[in-house]
């Protein structure tokens, strides 16, 4: 009321106005100051290959030029005194309505008071006092009178004010608001130039980049000895010295005229909807299901994203602990001093903690237990670690004859450590030694070499000595006996953290994929929606058939084929509503209430314009129509969005939030005043025209700019070919379509052979 709603849309449409043109400018300073990095290193390679070609050059010639100015005069446009006018009326009118209110209660309660003077005994004073008395209560009465029409003309003139000048607050704003759409608009062109030039320039700096040998090798050289191809690859760089001093001299500004377009939506004209109810349009498809559908989609999203995020706990919880078993080794060979054995023999204790670290850290990496402690082991134990908690006794010796002989010598002194569950841990390389020999042994003994041969009697010896099993009772370490020598093994260690790592980023890539959208997923959501809209059509069209008083049971074939017809046709409109929300919000950007909006207000349209199609609505009733249905799925976004955050329980909040908002926004409507929501239909229009005239104009720059680009691309290619010839006659073609002026452009080679020699 009193044009309160006109003034907020007007403002509100101001202040994000405002924030576009503001996100325009940071990106002007931004690609201004890249621009001007790129021309600075322009004038860098024009300088050091203007130094060459005047080194050859009969008479040295300058391609100096001035960089090219960009022009833009930043408006500053403020929110902040339209908030202070808008809140000074709403002061002025709060302190007129209070003055009113108050003259007028003072008057009512002015105008019923009266003197008592009853109770006087003497009849003449009695008399003169009644009289004086009516007369008092005359004037109260008059005085009352006045006040209360007083504070009535008090109470109108505040509210004609504020109506007033929030109307004026929006016309004023609705102004500049269309003035900064339209520098917005003129911005995002010079912002698209701005980009193209930097990228023209980043193109040819690229080339001269890629000729740079082959321009040094020419350096000094005198020009009566250069060859034909020489010239012309001399043409070449100097027609693109041209077309690159041509781009570091473009002048830019933000006041330069828009290309013409031809396809560009012209502004949609508001009609006059004087006579016609607008709160008499047509209600639109109740749209709960799709906040519902649409909600529901987004909680499949949150939750893959919530499960994902768990599973990146996990994996960081696992990193944590394998650096931690790594740590624990670099600190352990950090000081040498402290490792038993003299410099030929510390790698055996190495290899022990090499053994119990890595193992543990492949094994956290991996999501399992670790298994391998020094917990409870003494350091001159007969075992040196557990493995599960059996006792593991770690022998890494130079051979892995001489690693049999250490296993045999320590099983002499304690030999019952394999029967209580004991084994060795040797060398992976030594292992896979012995075992291929075995193999070998098997398979092709006449294969095996004389130093094979000798390990293999070794294996033979130590097996019927100790009656173990080199297969059964060695295992192989994780590490090679080179791996753990001290000078080697913190090569060791560096390359086991790259495979962890390696294994971490494959670890983290196989979660998004257990986490993406998929088409499972996908499919599931579509046969909900298209199972809720059918059923609400099946219900709809069964009512409408009650209502024509058919009973269920005196249902014809005809009858249950339009049933039919109608339940298959929600079928299809579900499914095609839920597979576009199910994209948009898990394969975009777009929240849920948005896309909601998005696929009820295209299904909304589209049944407008085929009610149009059909002749039962007019131009004017179907631009109306299709405001009310924005307006109505927008309400209804809205209001979810609100419900959610209310009911912070998925769906069901969306849910009641825009039922209860879409009754909220009909009551609303209702009692709208029409002069009033004419206006805002009004400034509605109109800005959304200027923004989609603008973003077809955005739209048609950006084709156009990626279209110069790519040709400018193709003719860089050319410009800069191996092939001289090909490069010079590009070189010619870039030139020209830089804007170089004719008579500077070597177009052939005489004309290279004179400009050098001149």
């Amino acid at each position: 009321m009193f044009n309160g709603k006109v003034k907020k849309e007007a403002l509100k449409s101001h202040e994000q106005a405002i924030k576009d043109y503001e996100k325009e400018i940071q990106e002007f300073q931004k690609s201004t100051s890249q621009l001007n990095e790129k021309r600075e290193s322009a004038l860098e390679i024009l300088r050091s290959t203007e130094n060459i070609i005047n080194s050859i050059k009969n008479t040295p010639d300058s391609y100096s030029v001035e960089l090219g100015k960009i022009y833009h005069a930043i408006t500053e446009y403020s929110q902040e005194e339209y908030d202070k006018r808008s809140f000074k009326n709403i002061i002025q009118e709060v302190s007129g309505f209070g003055l009113g209110l108050s003259l007028i209660l003072t008057g009512i309660g002015i105008s019923v008071t009266r003197d008592s003077s009853d109770t006087l005994e003497d009849d003449t004073i009695e008399d003169f006092e009644r009289t004086n008395d009516s007369e008092n209560n005359k004037t109260k009465t008059y005085t009352g009178v006045v006040l209360v029409i007083s504070g009535c003309g008090v109470l109108i003139k505040s509210t004609f004010t504020y109506n007033k000048n929030n109307k004026k607050i929006a016309q004023e704003a609705q102004d500049e608001t269309k003035t900064i759409l339209a520098d917005t608009k003129s911005l995002r062109y010079l912002n698209a130039r701005i980009k193209e030039i930097s990228m023209k320039i980043m193109s040819i700096c690229n080339g001269f980049r890629q000729f740079s040998d082959q321009l040094i090798n020419l350096e000094g050289k005198n020009y009566e000895e250069l060859d034909k191809e020489d010239i012309l690859f001399l043409g070449a760089i100097i027609n693109n010295m041209l077309g690159l001093c041509e781009l570091n001299q473009v002048r830019l500004s933000s006041h330069d005229p828009l290309p013409e377009f031809e396809n560009i939506e012209q502004l949609i004209s508001v009609p006059d909807t004087d006579g016609i109810d607008i709160l008499s349009a047509i209600e639109v498809r109740d749209d709960t299901q799709t906040q519902a559908i649409a909600s529901w989609s987004a909680f499949l999203k949150w939750q893959r994203a919530k499960d994902l995020l768990e599973h990146y706990k996990q994996l960081d919880l696992r990193k944590e602990g394998v650096f931690a078993e790594l740590d624990e080794l670099k600190q352990f060979i950090s000081d040498p001093s402290h490792i038993l054995g003299n410099v030929l023999s510390k790698h055996g204790e190495i290899a022990e903690h090499c053994q119990v670290n890595i193992s543990n850290a492949q094994n956290i990496i991996e999501g399992l237990s670790p298994k391998y402690t020094f917990e409870g082991v003494g350091r001159l134990a007969p075992d040196d670690y557990l493995y599960a908690g059996m006792p593991i006794q770690s022998k890494f010796y130079n051979g892995a004859r001489a690693t049999l002989k250490a296993i045999s010598k320590h099983l002499d002194t304690y030999p019952d450590f394999v029967k209580n569950g004991g084994s060795y841990d040797v060398p992976k390389d030594q292992f896979e030694e012995m075992i291929n020999v075995i193999r070998l042994s098997k398979e092709a003994p006449s294969a095996i070499r004389r130093q094979e041969l000798h390990l293999l009697n070794a294996i033979k010896l130590f097996e019927s000595q100790s009656g173990l099993k080199i297969e059964e009772n060695l295992n192989p370490a994780v590490v090679t006996f080179k791996d753990v020598q001290l000078y080697n093994v913190s090569d060791t260690i560096q390359r086991e953290e790259d495979c962890i790592n390696k294994k971490d980023k494959n670890n983290r890539e196989v979660a998004k994929e257990k986490t993406a959208p998929s088409l499972k997923e996908g499919a599931k959501v579509v046969g909900v929606s298209a199972a809720i809209e059918g059923g609400f059509d099946f219900l709809s069209s069964m009512r409408e058939k009650r209502k024509q008083g058919i009973k269920i049971t005196e249902f014809t074939e005809k009858d249950w084929k339009d049933v039919g017809i109608k339940t298959g046709q929600g079928v299809v409109k579900g499914a095609i509503r839920g597979g576009n929300i199910y994209l948009l919000t898990n394969y975009t950007t777009t929240p849920a209430n948005l896309a909601a909006a998005y696929v009820s207000a295209v299904f909304g349209i589209i049944s407008q314009i085929e009610i149009y199609r059909n002749n039962e609505l007019t131009d004017e009733e179907l631009i109306i129509n299709c405001e009310e249905v924005c307006f109505d799925v927008s309400i209804s976004a809205i209001a979810a969005l609100a419900g959610q955050a209310l009911i912070p329980i998925p769906v069901l909040g969306s849910t009641i939030g825009s039922i209860v908002g879409k009754f909220v926004f009909n009551i609303i409507k209702d009692n709208c005043n029409q002069k009033e929501y004419k206006m805002i239909s009004k400034y509605y229009e109109e800005l959304c025209s200027i923004r989609q005239n603008n973003e077809s104009i955005n739209s048609e720059i950006v084709m156009l700019i990626e279209e110069k680009i790519n040709q400018f691309h193709s003719m860089q290619e050319l410009a800069f070919d191996q092939n001289t010839n090909i490069a010079f006659a590009g070189s010619i073609d870039l030139a020209i379509s830089l804007g170089v002026e004719n008579s500077k452009i070597k177009k052939s080679e005489e004309e290279v052979r004179n400009y050098i020699k001149s």
